[in-house]
């Protein structure tokens, strides 16, 4: 794969991960403020302590997300990062919230 092909993914990854991030966020009725470009994508959630108990959970299922400022959630996934990563990562957030 080279570098064209790689940041082609990371567009396509990346709206497939906004879109269906928005649909677990809104059916949780959680989570609000979603934007991203590519693989870097940010939510809010209602407090620090649920951004805190929601990392954890998704730690546990074994995804690695960032805790920013007070409410938020940041992911930056690398370039190889694809829709089937995408699965387990909005698998493990929909059980974690």
């Amino acid at each position: 794969m080279d570098t064209r092909d790689l940041i082609e993914n990371a567009r396509i990854t990346g709206e497939y991960l906004l879109e269906h991030l928005g649909k677990v966020l809104e059916n949780k009725g959680r989570g609000k403020n979603l934007r991203g470009v590519g693989l870097h994508i940010i939510f809010d959630l209602e407090s620090k302590e649920k951004v805190w108990q929601v990392a954890a959970r998704m730690m546990q299922k074994g995804v690695h997300v960032n805790v920013t400022n007070q409410n938020m959630i940041q992911m930056q996934r690398s370039l190889i990062f694809e829709k089937k990563h995408g699965d387990v990562l909005l698998q493990a957030l929909q059980d974690s919230l």
